[in-house]
């Protein structure tokens, strides 16, 4: 994104990593379950109505617009 708008980091400059989680939960269907029911169900209920628990982790390395030169102010 820094090179897209004509600006580069710093040499030297080390990113930061940014971590990304969710749980979701998916019925014997295969189909994914909401939000609003997932807060409904109780953790005994999981293993009774058959739900499948996925966990999702995804991290990013970034920097901050302080570590790059090059951009334009706004």
């Amino acid at each position: 994104q820094i090179q897209e708008l004509g600006g580069r980091v710093l040499p030297g400059e080390i990113s930061s990593a940014v971590y990304y989680y969710k749980v979701t939960f998916s019925d014997k269907h295969g189909k994914r379950l909401e939000p609003e029911e997932i807060q409904a169900i109780q953790e005994s209920e999981i293993s009774e109505k058959g739900l499948k628990r996925q966990f999702v982790l995804r991290y990013y390395s970034v920097f901050n617009i302080g570590q790059t030169i090059g951009l334009p102010p706004d």
